[in-house]
């Protein structure tokens, strides 16, 4: 590709586009490539090429002029995604099978060494992990100009969030469909894969065999627990921004994130479950307004957490749209989040990690004993709050022996009362046989 581009600038303009199919005529891909170099150069003048100017042209370069094309058997059909380092196609795959999937390829002019490295990172963490809530990697390559590819399970679901408003799923469901979200980010902090970037976006539902599931995508961020996922580094350089504000814990949004473990993604899941039950990010919107990253851990430390019940506590339209998406009203989602679930929100989001759950399982297993009417550990230990929930749990059983005791007072009221009436007239008739042998005795005596 780069000799084509020095031949080219050798001959006059008018003849470039000549040789240029001459020369590549038969790979597309790189013709493209070219000629967004040449363009750049053009527009820096008749100096040296200046490097900035071609990657800022190639980044502007229209993203649909791979469609139509093919990679290696993979005929692409049409953008479906672009991310900061690569863009997502719908493809079909021609052989050995026919099938669509996703192909992820780096964007032109990011083929740095720190975005190669971190793109196969996102290539090796997903070869990690075998789930069916994650997207898997089926197949992986370079394209002939160079460009790093590799290719997915197409997911064509839509964002958790905007699916449970679109079927009006309750709040139950939407903690059953929370609790897959769990079970898939828990299997990639077992490989040792944290994802860094959960958010609804990057957890879709699709519809697959009639049922809705869950599939957690881009793991372009993950960083490794126990090993390298490529041989190269992938740097985090020092004030670059990994994250999404709404969705991140305070450590993450640190510069350089060297902190960050596992219970920074239990963060971003309990921010994702706000959302879910409520329609609202756990820290205002306008709280990020108007500041720099450099502010932005203290702003997520200082800004209170939204606690999921207070947006049902008043009637308004917002509240009330949100419960009509959730199939209810607003004074019964209060009382349903109010406690249990606002206390298992709050945990998740605590500001000092070490206050929050340890692991993704410990997070679930609170949201089962909430279905399951047990104590959840995100709430202090109490002697009434314990009896109120086995009350709860065994409620037929309670109410039964409540009868049966209900019963037996009854009868041991019944049984007293009997008593005392028994004893009240064996008092009376020994108190008329006294006063009988007294009037008796009176009249003996006078005769």
């Amino acid at each position: 590709m780069w000799d084509a581009f020095h031949l080219a600038l050798e001959v006059p303009e008018e003849r470039r586009e000549a040789l240029l199919e001459e020369l590549l005529g038969d790979e597309p891909e790189q013709l493209q490539e070219v000629r967004a170099l040449l363009a750049a150069h053009e527009e820096g003048g008749p100096n040296e090429l200046d490097v900035a100017d071609v990657i800022d042209s190639l980044d502007k370069l229209d993203p649909s002029n791979l469609v139509g094309t093919s990679i290696d058997g993979y005929r692409i059909q049409e953008l479906v995604g672009e991310g900061g380092m690569g863009l997502v196609y719908a493809a079909e795959q021609q052989e050995p099978i026919r099938r669509k999937v996703a192909l992820k390829i780096i964007k032109l002019g990011m083929d740095t060494r720190d975005v190669i490295a971190r793109f196969d990172s996102e290539r090796q963490a997903l070869a990690l992990m075998d789930h069916p809530n994650i997207a898997r990697i089926l197949d992986a390559g370079s394209t002939d100009s160079g460009r790093p590819y590799f290719v997915m399970d197409y997911v064509p679901g839509v964002e958790i969030t905007a699916f449970a408003d679109q079927v009006r799923l309750s709040i139950d469901q939407r903690l059953r469909m929370f609790l897959s979200v769990c079970d898939a980010v828990h299997h990639a902090h077992q490989k040792g894969v944290i994802h860094r970037d959960l958010k609804p976006s990057n957890i879709l539902v699709s519809d697959i065999s009639g049922e809705p599931t869950v599939k957690i995508i881009d793991f372009g961020v993950a960083k490794t627990l126990t090993h390298k996922l490529t041989d190269e580094p992938a740097y985090t350089m020092l004030g670059h921004f990994i994250g999404t504000p709404n969705f991140i814990s305070p450590e993450q949004a640190e510069m350089g994130a060297l902190g960050v473990d596992i219970r920074s993604d239990i963060y971003s899941l309990g921010a994702v479950l706000c959302k879910l039950l409520t329609g609202q990010n756990p820290i205002p919107a306008d709280a990020f307004a108007g500041i720099g990253p450099a502010q932005l851990p203290e702003v997520i430390r200082s800004t209170e957490i939204l606690r999921p019940s207070t947006v049902y506590a008043t009637t308004d339209d917002q509240s009330s749209a949100a419960a009509g998406d959730r199939a209810s009203d607003t004074a019964s989602i209060a009382r349903q989040l109010s406690g249990d679930i606002d206390s298992i929100v709050l945990k998740a989001l605590a500001k000092d990690r070490n206050d929050r759950y340890s692991s993704v399982a410990e997070f679930a297993a609170d949201i089962e004993r909430y279905f399951n009417n047990e104590p959840v550990t995100a709430k202090p230990p109490a002697r009434l709050y314990r009896v109120q929930k086995f009350v709860k749990r065994h409620s037929a059983a309670v109410s039964v022996t409540a009868v049966l005791v209900a019963a037996l007072l009854a009868s041991l009221i019944g049984l007293s009362w009997s008593v005392v009436r028994t004893y009240d007239a064996l008092e009376t008739a020994q108190l008329e046989q006294y006063r009988a042998r007294a009037s008796f005795d009176f009249l003996s005596s006078l005769l």
